[in-house]
């Protein structure tokens, strides 16, 4: 009850009642507590002027007066003792430590909600559930230290579009239209189904790749050569990350080893026969042949996702697909609708590479409408499957893969388009709109002649 007590006591003021009050859990306070805060907020809306609740020079006698009939004797004895120590004056230690009180016996209502849901035998992944409420209290936490600490405007401020820093693709098409990707860059690639989805991608990172090895490279040189750096300061090094929830992971790896060097499977054979395959695919990769990482995670949670994301601190996460992450967060397909429930997701996806400065690259397909009269060279931004606008509006950009699927004349070409792009660079359109051959054999793209 002593936290109860400190409340009575600080939130007679009507300043302090108000900050407060839209901290406080309910279900943290007794219910004689939070009968007399929801009294005293009634009599500041009455009493305009009140700007500190006399609890013995009125307020008692008017609570009393408004509660007294559904009042019994033992209840009004009680109550009475706390109108006692409500009319105290706080110490001013319990007026420093009242907020973290508030906020820990939030944390922990919320802690012991999530495990009676869990032992009722509702569909959450508690781990996931118990660390968003844990992460939200250290935020809120932090927050009381700096409140007042905003996003800091200094010569840093536009360091990266001055040295046009980030991942830049492989394709030209995107290079011109889009400025590097960068940690907090959400993107989504979409396509129809089996029209090449995984080699546009793995064309695209094993470009990548090396220039995360170099960024590794570079941020090593920084410590090593700071005096006062400590072990503890030394860089982790970065990856690509593939979280993969379609098919085997190696029918992916295979690929990627393709798009590395852009040559047939034959070829790729030759090499491992002559035992130089992964010593020239280190080379490709900039030094690390692990620096692509691939990861199974068919039937994962949101939350296992992102204590992978955690432990592997990547520079990009490809989202494979991202529509089939078991995803719960207060959310389910049961009074939910499709794609409310996909926004979501995609918000969550944009969320993690924000709060772990990373580049988001999910994958979705195209709807029925992109196949319209055998296949659509340019998809509008709506035609993202299940979804009109929830996917687009929590990404920065779209990037499109068109194709032709009944005209065999048309089989290998792909038209590349980004129908959203917050990324465009200055003085250029906000679409390439441009055509591509689709070489198979390599897992390669190439610009039309």
């Amino acid at each position: 009850m002593s936290m109860d007590h400190t409340l009575l006591q600080i939130m007679r003021d009507r300043k302090k009642f108000y900050q407060l009050k839209r901290m406080l859990n309910p279900k943290a306070v007794d219910t004689h507590t939070m009968a007399i805060l929801n009294a005293y907020d009634a009599f500041f809306k009455l009493d305009e002027d009140c700007l500190t609740i006399p609890v013995s020079d009125g307020f008692q006698s008017w609570f009393f007066l408004v509660k007294g009939e559904k009042l019994g004797a033992e209840a009004k004895a009680i109550l009475s003792a706390i109108f006692r120590q409500a009319e105290k004056e706080p110490s001013e230690i319990a007026k420093k430590l009242i907020v973290k009180q508030i906020l820990q016996a939030d944390l922990a209502v919320k802690s012991t909600d999530i495990m009676d849901r869990y032992h009722a035998g509702e569909d959450i992944d508690p781990a996931h559930e118990l660390n968003a409420v844990f992460n939200a209290y250290n935020i809120a936490m932090e927050s009381q230290s700096k409140a007042f600490e905003f996003v800091e405007l200094n010569e840093d401020l536009f360091h990266e579009d001055q040295n046009n820093e980030g991942l830049q693709p492989r394709w030209p098409c995107l290079q011109m239209y889009m400025r590097p990707w960068r940690g907090g860059d959400f993107l989504i690639f979409a396509a129809r189904p089996d029209s090449g989805k995984t080699s546009a991608i793995a064309d695209n990172i094993t470009y990548m790749a090396p220039q995360v090895a170099a960024s590794n490279a570079a941020r090593y040189v920084e410590w090593e050569s700071d005096a006062h750096a400590t072990e503890e300061d030394k860089p982790k090094p970065r990856c690509i990350l593939w979280l993969n929830n379609e098919g085997p992971g190696k029918r992916i790896l295979k690929r990627i080893v393709q798009a590395a060097f852009g040559i047939p499977m034959s070829q790729i054979i030759e090499r491992q026969v002559a035992g130089t395959l992964w010593t020239e695919y280190e080379i490709l990769m900039g030094g690390d042949r692990h620096i692509i990482k691939v990861k199974d995670i068919h039937g994962w949670s949101a939350g296992m996702v992102e204590e992978l994301i955690k432990a592997v601190t990547p520079a990009l996460v490809v989202y494979d697909m991202i529509d089939n992450i078991q995803f719960t967060n207060g959310l389910s397909n049961g009074g939910t609708r499709t794609d409310q429930l996909l926004e979501a997701m995609y918000a969550w996806g944009r969320n993690m590479a924000v709060i772990y400065d990373h580049v988001g690259l999910a994958t979705s397909q195209t709807s029925a409408d992109a196949a319209a009269n055998g296949g659509l060279s340019y998809p509008a931004m709506h035609m993202l499957k299940d979804s009109k606008t929830g996917k687009q509006g929590a990404c920065d950009a779209i990037i499109m893969m068109g194709n032709k699927e009944e005209d065999a004349s048309q089989e290998t070409v792909r038209w590349i388009s980004t129908p959203k792009n917050k990324l465009s660079i200055e003085g250029m359109g906000k679409s390439p709109r441009a055509e591509m051959i689709f070489e198979y054999s390599t897992s390669r793209f190439q610009g039309a002649e």
